[in-house]
């Protein structure tokens, strides 16, 4: 869209699109992993080290 010179509003909404769909994205892999990996890490001896990752994660995902 820059080569082709169009207006910068335009990039600037399309920015903003791809971002919305990334974070959508992002979310549903959250939860994905959530409901699988945690879940099943739950009353293992993996349990702390999992909800430590999680949260670490959620933190960088908040960013």
């Amino acid at each position: 869209m820059i080569e082709k010179d169009i207006y910068c509003v335009d990039v600037l909404i399309q920015v903003a699109a791809v971002r919305s769909a990334i974070n959508s994205v992002g979310k549903i892999l959250l939860k994905s992993h959530t409901l699988g990996c945690v879940k099943d890490a739950i009353n293992t001896e993996k349990q702390d080290d999992m909800i430590d990752e999680l949260v670490e994660t959620f933190m960088k995902f908040m960013k």
